[in-house]
């Protein structure tokens, strides 16, 4: 409740959006159960999902390719991607994931 209180605004939205780039399907459905409008909604979504469509597209192009090395580069780089997106959510939302 408390993640979707802060999504519900436009700052907490764009600030929800860039940290969680590689959820870009739980972030539209998490904005959709808030009072959001549609338009900073669809703004925000669009402009924020370009960088990565060009890097998918890109990595998508590296693996036609065929070399194993582009594929280990391309898993570790969206590995490291999706965890440090998400580390710095929960930090954000408040979660204290540090802290015993």
């Amino acid at each position: 409740a408390k993640i979707l209180t802060m999504m519900g605004t436009v700052r907490g939205f764009l600030i929800t959006r860039l940290l969680l780039v590689t959820a870009q399907d739980i972030v539209a459905y998490a904005a959709g159960l808030t009072k959001l409008p549609f338009l900073p909604f669809i703004l925000i979504h669009v402009s924020v999902s370009l960088v990565p469509t060009v890097l998918l597209t890109a990595s998508g192009s590296l693996l036609l390719e065929g070399s194993i090395l582009n594929l280990g580069l391309i898993f570790f780089a969206m590995s490291v991607v999706g965890a440090v997106s998400m580390f710095f959510f929960l930090r954000y939302a408040g979660f204290d994931i540090l802290e015993e």
